[in-house]
């Protein structure tokens, strides 16, 4: 059952898929209305999910679900898998490439490979200070606290060593 992103208790668990390149507004509709349609039936053993999502800056996937009102299965969380690479064929975009980083800009979002990141910090473009996302976050109360951090209090925190 579908419950507004904004109404999900902070407790509720969530997955968090980064693309490997932002998405038009049109790509963000078509997904919004598959994602809709998705959480409105998701399901774990016959018992209807309390769940949600949220797509922001056009470049990440926010599914939530309150497991406080039935949690999700391997079955169910393998589901949701199948509903984000169904997304990626119909959009032609990767959801499951970990090998960019989206950082904050100068009030812009960027996207940089792991090999570049490494260089830009070597040449001090990217700082310790520089907000980072960090999409292993795994509840909305976590998200709304944690999602964005500086660099030095991340996993990117070992390449200022």
């Amino acid at each position: 059952m579908f419950v507004p992103f904004n109404q999900m208790p902070e407790t509720s668990r969530i997955w968090i898929y980064q693309a490997d390149r932002f998405l038009t507004e049109e790509e963000v509709t078509k997904a919004s209305d598959f994602l809709s349609q998705f959480v409105q039936h998701w399901e774990s053993h016959g018992n209807q999910l309390q769940a949600s999502y949220d797509i922001r800056e056009k470049l990440f996937i926010i599914i939530a679900v309150n497991e406080s009102h039935y949690q999700a299965s391997g079955c169910s969380i393998d589901k949701s898998v199948q509903a984000i690479k169904e997304i990626e064929k119909f959009l032609d975009v990767n959801f499951f490439d970990r090998t960019k980083v989206a950082y904050c800009n100068n009030q812009s979002i960027q996207l940089v490979s792991l090999l570049d990141l490494k260089k830009m910090i070597k040449e001090g473009q990217l700082t310790k200070s520089t907000h980072i996302f960090n999409n292993l976050v795994d509840t909305k109360k976590t998200l709304e606290r944690n999602w964005k951090l500086p660099a030095e209090e991340t996993w990117i925190g070992k390449f200022f060593q």
